[in-house]
């Protein structure tokens, strides 16, 4: 059966009747799980996507999981969106733009990042330098999946573990830093996956301070207190 008109309504009013993927006018409410594999006509199962990106990647059984993902985050990004809106009343603020570019993420190759740090680097040195060979990915091969994959020479203690730079750096830096501009992460200490969509508006320059453990996102820079 066909979704019914309640639920392509209420896909379409969460989506802010954009597409999930690009953010284009949506024309479809996709079947994630096909109709013909018995795939619920329910939301959890819908996704608004307009003609393009319906054509690219609606018919492609491997594409399915990332395109929940990218459903998912932009929900998200809406209702955010929704309630700011509701509180203020300020809609310029909040114009949607079109992200043909998103498509990338969709692309079957992705690209592997692969870092040594040694074993003079310091906490500092290793941070700057992911960040910085994440912004260039970005720049290089535009919103395409990126996995970082890093190895560390030395930097233990004398119990064998990892010293305090190196565990800062894996456990806390890369994890809230780090993975939200990369879809998975993979090191000696720990490999995780991203569970959203990667973000792809890398900032130019990342500031390291040793204050209380935040991060500050502007335009151009990123700031991380330690």
């Amino acid at each position: 059966m066909p979704f019914t008109e309640t639920i392509k309504k209420q896909t379409l009013e969460r989506s802010a009747f954009r597409c999930c993927i690009c953010h284009d006018l949506a024309s479809d409410v996709h079947h994630i799980i096909p109709q013909e594999e018995k795939g619920p006509d329910t939301i959890e199962n819908a996704a608004a996507l307009c003609a393009t990106c319906h054509d690219l990647f609606g018919a492609n059984p491997k594409k399915r999981k990332k395109i929940r993902q990218m459903r998912d985050y932009w929900w998200k990004i809406v209702e955010t969106r929704n309630e700011f809106i509701v509180k203020t009343g300020d809609h310029e603020q909040h114009y949607i733009e079109i992200d043909p570019k998103s498509r990338s993420f969709l692309k079957e190759k992705g690209v592997a990042i692969y870092h040594v740090i040694n074993k003079k680097d310091t906490f500092e040195d290793a941070a700057r330098c992911l960040f910085h060979m994440i912004y260039s990915t970005q720049k290089d091969f535009p919103n395409s999946e990126r996995s970082l994959i890093i190895d560390i020479l030395e930097h233990r203690n004398n119990k064998g573990g990892f010293d305090h730079d190196m565990f800062e750096l894996q456990s806390y830096f890369n994890l809230n830093v780090i993975l939200p501009y990369v879809q998975r992460i993979y090191s000696p200490l720990i490999s995780v996956q991203n569970k959203f969509p990667q973000l792809n508006d890398v900032p130019e320059e990342l500031t390291i301070s040793d204050h209380s453990e935040a991060k500050i996102a502007t335009k151009n820079k990123l700031k991380f207190k330690k």
